[in-house]
């Protein structure tokens, strides 16, 4: 990993804690080599040392193998379905209750893990999204734990890059993905992207089925209450049907009122699928369209809420992302008004096929040598 060794200071609040862009990168990439894992020390100063932050995992024997306790596995499930009863929640086809409203950590615009704190603390955010791509799944754990916030009201997300598809592979990934984030099982563990590297694209369908089976086997282990798949079109989705057990809980996609896929949807919800959406606003290029600005006007609410709001009421589980304090609270205040059928109707017809994720680029990121989490050295906040 190239990086610059000049002294960057975060605002680590309520501690100062001043880090080099150097030494988190090469922390970073010793923890995508070696698959270790923050110390459970309490001191946040201990948190941001190399030694510290990177020590191996107490769920880990050095990082080979992961406890595999099914009958905590198990209650834990329980546990987790009785706290997320308290707030709104989708249910998907195996029971798992899935927050209808979560905060996205995507590494574009940023990790600020004091708006990651005030979301979990001051604002009922029980959905936390992330990725192991993201590079920032080992800053979680001490966010979690500085909000106070049990483990088990928190619904977990994250994701398996392309580069690390293959049963074995995808085995190996999660256990890294646990060890990152602290924890013994992730509430729900996706496919980003239905592609391959290009060096194994004559192996494609064999390499999706297999990454798929390994999910399986670890959802049916306990690893992962819910499993599922990201960006997959119709196509894609039939094509796995062929081969799989079990079907998707959840598939992730771009949905904003621009980019609505009606026949997706309903593809869906006919075969079991809860639909999750990413970018619900457009990367803020939508917050200025006349449509949403007036309707906005009329329930005297930001545009982003009604977007939010907008998702929320197409039964669609929404993970805005927002490195700003007042946004993050902003984005939660969602629960105090409902959209009329006539102002869902005129959001549910604006669809154009606009994209502000393209997946043409897809394809280059997957086979790119830049390391997971290279944005994170210019982008990380406190």
């Amino acid at each position: 990993m190239n990086t610059k060794s000049e002294l960057c200071v975060y605002d680590f609040c309520p501690l100062q804690v001043s880090i080099s862009k150097s030494t988190l990168a090469a922390s970073l990439r010793q923890a995508t080599i070696a698959e270790t894992q923050p110390s459970h020390s309490a001191s946040a100063s201990q948190f941001f040392t190399s030694d510290a932050l990177y020590s191996t995992c107490d769920r880990c024997d050095g990082c080979n193998g992961h406890k595999n306790d099914m009958q905590t596995a198990y209650f834990r499930k329980v546990d987790c379905d009785s706290v997320l009863n308290s707030i709104e929640t989708i249910t998907l086809s195996n029971g798992v209750k899935l927050p209808i409203l979560g905060i996205g950590t995507s590494h574009s615009g940023g990790y600020s893990h004091t708006a990651l704190v005030f979301a979990l603390k001051h604002c009922k955010y029980r959905l936390i999204d992330t990725a192991k791509r993201y590079g920032c799944e080992v800053l979680l754990p001490q966010a979690i734990k500085e909000s106070n916030v049990e483990r088990e009201e928190i619904f977990l997300t994250t994701k398996l890059w392309p580069k690390d598809y293959g049963y074995e592979s995808t085995k190996e990934a999660l256990k890294g993905s646990l060890c990152r984030l602290n924890t013994d099982y992730i509430d729900l563990f996706l496919m980003h992207w239905p592609e391959v590297p290009a060096q194994c694209s004559s192996e494609k369908k064999k390499l999706l089925e297999d990454t798929w089976r390994a999910l399986e086997v670890m959802y049916d282990e306990g690893l992962c209450r819910a499993i599922g798949v990201s960006n997959y079109d119709v196509s894609d989705l039939c094509e796995m049907f062929e081969s799989s057990s079990i079907k998707p809980h959840v598939n992730q996609i771009e949905f904003h009122p621009y980019q609505n896929p009606k026949s997706l949807r309903n593809f869906c919800d006919e075969n079991g699928i809860a639909v999750q959406g990413y970018c619900p606003l457009g990367k803020g290029k939508i917050l200025t369209e006349k449509p949403i600005v007036e309707i906005a006007d009329q329930v005297q609410k930001s545009p982003a809420q009604v977007l939010i709001r907008w998702a929320i009421q197409n039964n669609v589980s929404t993970i805005p992302k927002s490195t700003k304090i007042h946004r993050v609270f902003e984005n939660s205040n969602v629960f105090d008004f409902c959209l009329s059928e006539n102002q869902m109707n005129v959001l549910n017809n604006l669809h154009d096929g606009r994209r502000y994720v393209d997946p043409s680029s897809i394809q280059k990121r997957i086979d790119s040598q830049l390391p997971d989490g290279y944005k994170l050295q210019q982008s990380i906040t406190h």
